[in-house]
């Protein structure tokens, strides 16, 4: 989702659901003990606050 919220300022709204650990560092992946652990399914949100001049 976007919103203009004037000529300068936009915010903006993204979400994903991903199947698959492709690209994903094992050294990002720790579980307690250090091991590394991969969910298959996962879930991304992210917002953004953009100004432009």
């Amino acid at each position: 989702m976007r919103f203009d919220l004037n000529a300068h300022w936009t915010f903006k709204m993204e979400g994903h659901l991903t199947d698959g650990v492709a690209l994903c560092l094992p050294k990002h992946n720790l579980d307690d003990a250090g091991v590394p652990v991969f969910a298959r399914r996962w879930s991304l949100f992210g917002a953004k606050m953009t100004y432009n001049f």
